[in-house]
């Protein structure tokens, strides 16, 4: 107990110096492992004493690295750049449907895992729409030479009936004319793009979830575009973290924050997910969440769930050593979460145990998660063994101490240790499965490029750097992934948290810097998408996610300038040129708040609700007779009206007015349930709102600011 109460003098000085300092502190570790401040976190030599005077007293717990100093170049750029290019302008093809001409629309079903006679449904559906009529879908061929069909198949299947389209990558999507017939397929979800693609040629659109979002003009006849069309996407696995009816899970909390019956919400939400029953999804038609078992490619997230219950009798040694001489991993709560003692070879091995008995019995999967967890009560390990893991010369971050205090403190990355630890399972599993992949997280405290140690071949290294929320971060995905994507052995995959920027139900527009973002990376070695934080609020964060999904695949590389003129005019038709001015006067807003760097009270500053409606009401006007685009209109409006009352309900909490805060947070509580239960559920979808995390503007003002 006076060891304890000792480091708790200690340590709490120590962090009160340091209360200040930045997510990424400014300063450096000597050869020594002596800290040299400077800027806000230049404290003199009583940092220097107090560190020491921490591990001393306890013997083996200290916050100074030990690790020898690493010479790695982390410096680095993306070799390849983007050609932006237009919309490209087809040849008129094959005449398919007029006065004279009445084509067919004929698929051919083999054992693809894709199911080819919907997609065909889907698309006799859109080209009826078009042209007026009722299109049926047959299964057998034409025997008239001259008959002009439309074939939808997977590529085995085709070659079955006789049209050669070649051998391609499980993913590909081919479009190709034989004489009167138009092949439309592909391998796997190859398939499924191809239909995107040529009803995209056609000039449909979906811009968000439902009926309003999906544009399909109206054609006297169709005459198809000679389009000529063998695309293998980059990604190979392209993954949104959404709320997908049937699969996600109903949320409990709904009812504590919007006051909506979570199952009758859920019901609503499947109701108007697409525009019509048996159609793809917004995601899907965009190639996105495509896969079958899109949670299984390169599957799994953060583990070791029960490692504290099922271990910590046994071997208490494998977990975090925390600052009072303890490795109890119940100091606070949530054990499922439990920090581990990285250096422990014993723990090393368990990790490795389980990797390949997880293989063997799910021999599908392309890898077996090794993520360490994130979120839990106690603190990353700072023995004497993790902390010579740690390279004196490693980038200096802030460290979170969260059990028994609650602050940052500067030390190195963490990134050099934890890819020593990957790398030290992987070893041992590749002896037993030579070919085995292991999946980890390049996060938190270890997100930083390493500067001794290289990552091993078999690791499937899952980015989250990055953040849309501060000039500080903006480019850190950018630099980040530069280093990391030149280990050509490591398979690549981007799983961003960016997506949540700034945390309030308010418009917001960063779509420029996203689709640029992942353009660059899938031309530089990142092979997979993992986006967390997607809140499908689409009146709010609309052009953000239809930007993301047309950069997951964009066979064409389109630039971002020609999609967002398309994104206007498509959608607003004679209000393009007012939407326009919406959506570029929200981008300079958001630039603002991110320049500012202050995240909610930033943006909120920034954020001019009267100034948007000006351009809205103007597109009104400009549209007043085009019911379809006031429709969609009406749909951004709802996204403008949650942000004026978001920004009412930031200065309720700058008065400190408890009673203000609660009247604020009343009214944007109602009006999100009305909105999504009785206009479009994915119009401010509140799903992605549940926790404070994403929403701290809803935090309780007894808590925040006591009773």
């Amino acid at each position: 107990m006076r060891m304890f109460l000792i480091l708790a003098i200690a340590l709490g000085a120590y962090c009160a110096s340091a209360s200040n300092v930045k997510k990424e502190s400014e300063g450096y570790a000597d050869e020594n492992g002596v800290f040299h401040f400077s800027g806000e976190t230049a404290q003199g030599e009583n940092d220097s004493v107090l560190t020491s005077n921490l591990v001393s007293s306890v013997g083996e717990w200290g916050l100074v690295p030990l690790g020898e100093p690493g010479n790695i170049d982390t410096n680095g750029s993306f070799r390849i750049k983007p050609d932006w290019k237009c919309f490209p302008e087809f040849e008129p093809g094959l005449r398919f449907y007029d006065s004279d001409v009445k084509g067919r629309i004929v698929v051919i079903t083999g054992n693809d895992c894709i199911n080819s006679f919907e997609l065909a449904k889907e698309l006799a559906w859109h080209l009826g729409k078009m042209c007026g009529s009722v299109l049926e879908v047959t299964q057998t061929l034409s025997a008239d030479p001259d008959a002009v069909e439309i074939v939808v198949a997977d590529i085995a299947a085709a070659k079955a009936a006789g049209m050669n389209v070649g051998e391609h990558e499980n993913g590909t999507s081919v479009i190709r004319r034989f004489d009167n017939k138009l092949y439309v397929g592909g391998s796997g979800a190859g398939v499924s793009f191809a239909v995107t693609y040529l009803l995209e040629a056609l000039g449909c659109r979906y811009l968000w979830p439902g009926r309003t979002g999906k544009i399909i003009p109206s054609r006297s006849a169709i005459v198809l575009p000679n389009i000529d069309l063998i695309y293998g996407p980059k990604l190979k696995s392209r993954r949104m973290r959404t709320f997908r009816p049937g699969i996600s899970k109903t949320i409990p909390a709904l009812k504590k924050w919007w006051l909506i019956d979570p199952d009758e919400f859920m019901d609503v939400l499947a109701e108007r997910r697409c525009d019509r029953k048996g159609n793809r999804d917004f995601w899907a038609w965009h190639g996105i969440n495509d896969e079958p078992d899109v949670d299984g490619y390169w599957s799994g997230g953060h583990g070791f769930k029960n490692y504290w219950e099922k271990y910590g009798k046994k071997h208490p040694d494998w977990f975090a050593l925390q600052p009072n001489g303890s490795r109890d991993q119940n100091l606070g709560t949530r054990t499922n979460r439990p920090t581990l003692c990285l250096s422990n070879t014993g723990l090393v091995a368990q990790v490795a145990r389980d990797a390949i008995a997880g293989l063997r019995k799910y021999p599908d999967r392309k890898t077996f998660s090794i993520c360490l967890p994130d979120g839990g009560p106690t603190t990353q390990c700072l023995c004497r063994n993790c902390r010579l893991m740690d390279p004196v010369n490693a980038p200096v971050i802030s460290l979170f101490i969260s059990y028994p205090w609650r602050k940052y403190v500067p030390y190195v990355s963490l990134s050099d240790r934890v890819m020593a630890f990957n790398n030290a399972v992987a070893e041992k599993v590749v002896k037993v499965i030579p070919d085995a992949r292991l999946k980890v997280y390049v996060y938190s405290m270890y997100h930083t490029p390493t500067v001794k140690v290289k990552p091993h071949p078999a690791l499937v290294l899952a980015n989250v750097a990055g953040s849309y929320e501060t000039a500080e971060r903006k480019d850190e995905a950018r630099v980040e992934l530069a280093y990391w994507t030149r280990y050509k052995d490591n398979l690549h995959i981007w799983r961003p948290n960016a997506c949540v920027a700034h945390k309030v139900t308010a418009p917001q527009n960063y779509a420029r810097t996203a689709f640029e973002d992942l353009e660059i990376f899938k031309r530089n070695g990142v092979v997979a998408t993992d986006y967390d934080c997607v809140n499908e609020q689409f009146s709010t964060k609309g052009l953000i996610w239809y930007m993301v999904a047309k950069a997951h695949r964009n066979p064409d590389s389109i630039g971002y300038e020609a999609l967002f003129d398309d994104y206007c005019k498509a959608g607003f038709g004679a209000a393009a040129k007012e939407i326009r001015g919406y959506f570029e006067e929200l981008e300079c807003m958001t630039d603002k708040a991110v320049k500012l760097g202050k995240g909610v009270p930033s943006f909120l500053e920034s954020f001019n609700p009267d100034v948007l409606e000006r351009y809205l009401a103007a597109a009104e006007v400009a549209a007043a007779a085009q019911p379809d685009v006031l429709e969609r209109i009406a749909y951004l409006k709802k996204g403008l009206s949650a942000g004026r009352m978001e920004k009412k309900l930031g200065a309720a909490w700058e008065s400190k007015s408890k009673q203000d805060i609660r009247n604020a947070q009343h009214e944007l509580r109602i009006f999100v349930r009305d909105t999504a239960m009785n206009f479009d559920p994915y119009a401010l979808c509140p799903l992605g709102n549940c926790r404070a995390y994403h929403s701290p503007s809803m935090k309780n003002p007894d808590i925040v600011l006591g009773r």
